[in-house]
């Protein structure tokens, strides 16, 4: 199974650490950011699964980083994870776009079991995605398009389910080569493109599949 990823804003590097090595150990990717800057220029170019905001950043506050991803994807699961803990702060965070409010300090088992609520309500925990004619069964490891049965190589289905998962957000090629290629073998550009292009002749004719020139790849509901 993938390996979920998780963006951290803070901008205490020794929590950061901590919370680092907390979710690396609870088998997630996680990455940090110092502040909310940071986050926004990555979030351009990719998104993780789940996002962790401090509120206290040296360049903004945590509300305003929930409200500027909440305009560029209203699924994404978001927690804030302060020592904030007025009930004022609380309503403030989840009218911001927050999913869920943790306040520091917190106990580990706590944090995790609250990111595991957020994943397993997010689209990405679904077992069935569609996007237009394109329906993914993840349970079953299954594609159709329009009813009719599509069959794909298992890295064709990792880029789609990848893809489907994100449906709406941009993933970069970077995104794509790092985790649909498992084995951990370096992968050209060109690998990426070729395998995409029979991926997309795969699913004609749906249209969902689009090229982000220079970035990377999006599923889209057709217009």
């Amino acid at each position: 199974m993938r390996q979920r990823v998780i963006w951290y804003v803070e901008d205490d590097e020794d929590i950061a650490r901590y919370v680092v090595a907390l979710l690396e150990d609870a088998g997630y990717r996680a990455r940090p950011f110092p502040s909310g800057l940071a986050v926004r220029n990555a979030f351009l170019a990719e998104s993780p699964d789940a996002l962790l905001i401090d509120w206290n950043l040296p360049d903004d506050a945590g509300p305003s980083v929930c409200r500027w991803v909440r305009r560029h994807d209203e699924a994404l699961p978001v927690m804030m994870v302060t020592v904030r803990d007025e009930p004022s702060d609380i309503v403030a965070g989840l009218r911001a776009g927050a999913d869920d409010y943790v306040t520091k300090p917190f106990h580990p088992d706590v944090l995790l079991g609250r990111i595991e609520a957020l994943l397993r309500r997010s689209p990405a925990g679904t077992t069935t995605l569609t996007c237009g004619d394109v329906t993914l069964d993840g349970e079953r490891h299954r594609v159709s398009v329009g009813g009719a049965p599509v069959e794909l190589a298992p890295l064709e289905y990792r880029i789609l389910s990848l893809l489907m998962e994100r449906k709406g957000r941009l993933v970069s090629r970077e995104a794509l080569r790092d985790r649909a290629w498992e084995d951990g073998r370096p992968v050209s550009d060109n690998a990426l493109t070729v395998t995409v292009k029979r991926l997309r002749a795969k699913l004609a004719p749906a249209d969902c599949l689009k090229t982000v020139r220079s970035f990377g790849y999006r599923m889209e509901e057709p217009r």
